[in-house]
């Protein structure tokens, strides 16, 4: 009558079958007491008839009380549960507490679940499958029927994506991989491919999904340079350069007052062996800019940014001579290195950067305090 104990399966395979009460869990008429159940690297199937397949037993007939789930957790196992009158897993008939649901992965690995009015009708729950330990209650609760059942996980690897997060990770097999492209300065998105047998839902657009298959899986974005229309910028690839748009460069300091200094030079980009990506700006008597800012053009835009000894734009965090910190942009998404103003959130946490002088009474680009 549910009194409250606990159930451990580990390495079995179980088959357990409740004429009125609950597969497996609390008895007929049970009145609600709370057990835990907990099923290790095992397979079991379970049925219930008044009671849960798994958990709370039957209520008593014509009354309000009992059948009350349990707390069910399941470890990297195949698990298969029903009822004729109560949940799949969780509460038996007349039962207001479905208990709770776990399902926890092992290592390296996932669970996928799903869940229905029966085993013809049942669909994947919201998030299956599931990568790291995720409580289901609300997703199970109602159904007749659920299965479990540990899976694989794969590594996607996204090539020349330009995006801040470009969908590379590890996924289980059946899961929607969404990938992203991004922006590349100079050159148009020209469709993603892949020699693992994926299918996109849309190889043509920078944004899209594939299906996970059961294997690890590479997808490439593809590029067209667009044409320069006569101005005239070159690439090579294998470690060579990009020479782009001319730009301007301010000599020492950051401040309005350094605009009369400007000398006019070149941005290049350089790739080494290991695909790294990094940039200078070199000026017209064939130097490079180096440890100072420089404001420079760049699609259009006069922004702000800082190199380093060696004349490489730096990005992150950056802190100057006075101790006022800036942060530089950090993705390699057409836009490396330009200086922060204004409200930004970074690694989920709110900053806010100086406008200017006049507005903030600090360098344009300082972080407020």
């Amino acid at each position: 009558n549910g009194a409250a104990g606990t159930i451990t399966i580990t390495n079995s395979t179980v088959t357990a079958i409740g004429g009125y009460g609950t597969g497996i869990g609390d008895g007929c008429e049970s009145r609600g007491g709370t057990i835990t159940i907990t099923i290790t690297n095992s397979t079991v199937t379970a049925s219930g008839g008044g009671g849960a397949g798994i958990g709370g037993g039957s209520g008593l007939s014509g009354s309000d009380a009992g059948g009350n789930g349990g707390n069910v957790t399941i470890v990297n196992s195949t698990v298969t549960a029903s009822s004729k009158e109560g949940d799949s897993i969780g509460a038996g008939r007349n039962g207001a507490d479905p208990g709770t649901l776990t399902l926890s992965p092992a290592d390296g690995k996932a669970i996928a679940a799903k869940a229905g009015a029966d085993e013809a009708s049942a669909l994947a729950l919201n998030g299956s499958p599931f990568t790291a330990e995720t409580a289901v209650t609300d997703l199970v609760r109602g159904t007749k029927y659920f299965h479990s059942e540990p899976c694989d996980i794969h590594t996607v690897t996204v090539n020349d994506s330009y995006a801040q997060t470009t969908g590379a990770g590890n996924y289980a097999e059946g899961a929607t991989v969404a990938i992203d492209a991004g922006t590349r300065s100079g050159y148009t998105f020209d469709g993603w491919t892949s020699a693992d047998g994926v299918t996109f839902a849309n190889a043509g657009s920078a944004q899209t999904t594939f299906t996970m298959p059961d294997q690890a899986v590479t997808v490439t974005a593809n590029w067209t340079k667009k044409s320069s229309g006569g101005g005239g910028s070159s690439s090579s690839s294998g470690g060579g350069s990009y020479t782009g748009p001319v730009g301007v460069y301010y000599a020492d300091g950051r401040t309005e007052e350094t605009t009369s200094d400007v000398t006019s030079g070149t941005w290049e980009q350089e790739t080494a062996a290991d695909g790294s990506i990094s940039w200078r700006f070199k000026l017209a008597d064939g130097s490079y800019a180096a440890d100072r800012w420089i404001k420079a053009l760049w699609n259009d835009q006069y922004l702000w940014y800082h190199t380093d000894a060696g004349g490489y734009l730096q990005g992150g965090w950056f802190t100057d001579t006075d101790g006022n910190i800036y942060y530089l942009h950090p993705f390699h998404d057409g836009n490396f290195g330009y200086m922060y103003t204004g409200d930004h959130v970074i690694d989920g946490v709110a900053y806010s950067f100086s406008r200017g002088r006049e507005q903030d009474g600090l360098p344009e680009g300082a972080m407020k305090r």
